[in-house]
């Protein structure tokens, strides 16, 4: 038997795989769109984070606010308290009973002047802790319904931010096996 030359042999054939563009194109298709989707799902779940990181400053915030205003609700309602007694302990005072009779008696009685001076004196400055007392009222009046927004304010907040880290859950999840 001859033996061919060497350079006669014929090659070793690897097999040429056929490709299918359209196979191809597809898969290279449903490549991008799955890659878009992780990055839409990514970005939806940075934008939830960051939704309910505000929620929960803006809650921080608004805690912090109601409590000032309660703690200044309390100051002016003691303060208010206080007022109202001062005011019925001094009007009720036996010196006070004393010195409006001075005010029955005519001016002429020169012993009397100074009691009167000091009944006129007395009598404006419980005009003014009148008006302090009312001021305080209507301040406590107004706190208080002040106080009761910012706590209306702060449950939605809650409730928002409650919601707003659920939806982290759920994109968040979306993702796990």
């Amino acid at each position: 038997m001859l033996k061919r030359p060497a350079e006669d042999q014929p090659e070793t054939s690897v097999k040429k795989q056929r490709t299918n563009n359209d196979l191809e194109s597809i898969k290279a298709q449903l490549d991008a769109l799955l890659k878009n989707a992780a990055d839409h799902h990514e970005d939806r779940r940075l934008a939830a984070v960051d939704r309910a990181f505000d929620l929960e400053e803006e809650l921080k915030t608004a805690q912090t606010t109601t409590d000032a205003t309660n703690d200044e609700l309390n100051q002016v309602s003691s303060d208010h308290n206080n007022a109202s007694q001062y005011l019925e302990a001094f009007e009720s005072s036996q010196t006070m009973k004393m010195l409006s009779k001075v005010d029955g008696i005519p001016q002429e009685n020169v012993q009397l002047t100074q009691l009167k001076d000091d009944n006129e004196k007395i009598r404006e400055t419980l005009v003014k802790l009148k008006a302090m007392a009312q001021t305080l009222k209507e301040k406590q009046s107004s706190l208080e319904e002040d106080l009761k927004q910012q706590q209306e304010n702060v449950q939605r907040l809650q409730e928002e931010h409650a919601a707003a880290e659920k939806e982290v859950e759920v994109i968040t999840e979306l993702n796990e096996n």
